[in-house]
């Protein structure tokens, strides 16, 4: 999963199961286990939370998520994108130039042998 994936889904306020495996890179059955643990802490300090759920800063505060550095990587996705793009815009560009100047010398050897 990519930065940008990972903030999307990390930008919502409640995750569930299958937000926490993708988010953390496991299994369902660890998920709920991250789960089970993060809403027992959650209980425990006084709060409710609904059966599916847990809040999503708490995920983030229990694997120490440096959403900076998610918010950089998104970026830099982004600008690698960019430049992917431009850089098959100049090779188009490029190919079309060489065909051009193909054409230009034929047609230039072409006049001067009718000529």
């Amino acid at each position: 999963m990519n930065a940008k994936a990972t903030l999307k889904l990390l930008s919502k306020q409640w995750c569930t199961v299958n937000d926490i495996m993708k988010i953390c890179n496991v299994g369902m059955n660890k998920a709920v286990e991250i789960r089970a643990k993060l809403k027992e802490r959650i209980t425990k300090e006084g709060f409710l939370v609904p059966n599916n759920l847990i809040p999503t800063s708490e995920l983030i505060k229990a694997f120490n998520i440096d959403l900076d550095y998610l918010e950089r990587m998104s970026k830099n996705e982004e600008w690698h994108s960019f430049l992917m793009i431009l850089n098959f815009i100049f090779f188009m560009l490029i190919l079309d130039w060489q065909k051009r100047l193909a054409d230009w010398q034929f047609n230039k050897r072409r006049n001067f042998i009718c000529q």
